[in-house]
């Protein structure tokens, strides 16, 4: 038998089980029976010495046939003198001559090692007279004891194996979902992991199994899903960057250059490999965007500090494009969130602002207890492209795309659900955009 397979395990337990407890309802039953019969022996015999001590018959002999006592032994004692003397008997050849003590009316119920049922009785009637009415279990009892025993071993084997059938097919039965839980789940590959396993709506053990498996697939998917999206941007996007550093590299070793040249050379090949690194960590960052554990990360977070620190770090391209910030609101404002991510995300929508305005221009900054707007006057964005400004690797033109990565909006969009800020854009081509963050 193999016990590894879960319906042959609970098949077996089962079976012991109510084997057991047949068992044990054949013992009890047995043994309440053999009482019974017992019991019935006892009125018998308490019924010949009732007649015997209300008629007084203690000195005339016994007729047989006027008491009807077949297969009984009675004997009538005289005791006097702490002596017991036999008085009268029916000569049975059933002979017990137990003379133990009585008080008057006390009866004494015992069986002898030999199958005996013996019933003494002092009577009430004639103190000095001791009854005793004994018989052989064998003829009384015996009969039904193995009637009943054969009636056991017959029925017993039967009411098992219909148990040990119905259990089967309980068991079966029970298991179903199981096993087409299991057939499903084998169908499920790679290609496929948005499939789910059919509920039964049962409400039970099993159903939640399989709701808790369905929500690991879920999990699943997504991982997959993330590390398939990861594999597949960096597989498109890192060919750009690669081909113009192999590109460089190749064209300095052509011929010997000056060293003004070679300097061109590795300043350019810097500045992609910079712009590699970035779009690694932008990737990365993207691919576990949605983990909750980011939010365990939250703390005081003081925004017009980034603001500061933001604007700060770009005071180089603001003084090469003469670019003014004017603040028409700027309070002290504090929201739970992680620090890091709210500096890309507010960094990410100020370079941008930079970058696609137009040389002497200002950027408008408004910062309030409910929401931060940026706005710049720069190239804007059509209306088409609006809707998608927030895809990954969406670019809108070339004079808006620049060297991006069309990464930059789609992690701001993912730190603004992290932090479940809504993040919303106006723009009017040529003229202005506008973000606007409400906490």
């Amino acid at each position: 038998m193999n016990l590894k397979n879960i319906k042959t395990r609970l098949l077996f337990y089962y079976s012991v089980v109510i084997t057991l407890i047949l068992s044990i309802f054949s013992s009890i039953l047995i043994m309440q029976f053999y009482k019974q019969n017992i019991k019935t022996v006892d009125n018998q015999l308490l019924t010949i010495i009732n007649e015997i001590n209300y008629n007084q018959h203690f000195y005339t002999p016994f007729d047989d046939e006027e008491f009807l006592i077949q297969n009984f032994s009675v004997v009538v004692y005289h005791y006097k003198n702490n002596k017991f003397n036999k008085i009268s008997s029916n000569n049975s050849q059933i002979d017990i001559n137990n003379h133990e003590y009585l008080e008057i009316g006390e009866i004494q119920p015992y069986t002898t090692k030999n199958e005996i049922r013996v019933i003494r009785y002092r009577s009430d009637k004639d103190k000095t007279i001791y009854i005793e009415v004994a018989t052989t279990l064998k003829d009384k009892v015996e009969p039904a004891m193995v009637h009943l025993k054969n009636i056991l071993i017959v029925l017993i084997p039967i009411l098992l194996f219909l148990s040990i059938i119905s259990g089967y097919f309980i068991i079966k039965s029970s298991l179903y979902p199981v096993k087409k839980a299991i057939n499903e789940v084998k169908k499920i590959e790679s290609h496929n992991l948005d499939k789910r396993i059919t509920t039964l709506s049962s409400n039970d053990e099993i159903e939640e199994l399989i709701t808790t498996f369905n929500f690991m697939l879920d999990k699943l998917d997504d991982s997959f899903s993330k590390i398939k999206r990861f594999s597949n941007d960096v597989s498109h996007e890192l060919k750009t960057p690669l081909t113009i550093i192999r590109g460089e590299i190749e064209l300095g070793l052509r011929k010997d250059r000056t060293n003004e040249e070679y300097k061109n050379i590795l300043k350019s090949t810097l500045e992609e490999t910079k712009s590699l690194q970035e779009l690694i960590n932008s990737l990365l960052f993207l691919s576990k965007s949605n983990n909750k554990e980011i939010e365990h990360q939250f703390t005081d977070v003081e925004l017009d500090d980034i603001i500061t620190e933001v604007i700060a770090q770009n005071k180089k391209l603001i003084e090469t494009k003469n670019i003014k910030f004017y603040f028409h609101d700027f309070e002290n404002i504090i929201v739970q969130g992680h620090p890091l991510l709210l500096k890309i995300l507010i960094g990410n929508i100020i370079q941008n602002s930079l970058k696609y305005s137009h040389k002497n221009s200002i950027i408008d900054i408004s910062l309030t207890v409910t929401q931060l707007v940026i706005k710049d006057y720069g190239i804007g964005i059509k209306e088409d492209d609006l809707k998608n400004i927030f895809d990954r690797f969406y670019r809108i033109d070339d004079a808006r795309s620049g060297s991006g990565y069309g990464l930059g909006l789609s992690i701001v969009k993912s730190i603004a659900n992290i932090h479940k800020f809504t993040l919303e854009v106006k723009s009017k081509y040529e003229e202005f955009t506008q973000f606007t963050i409400k906490f």
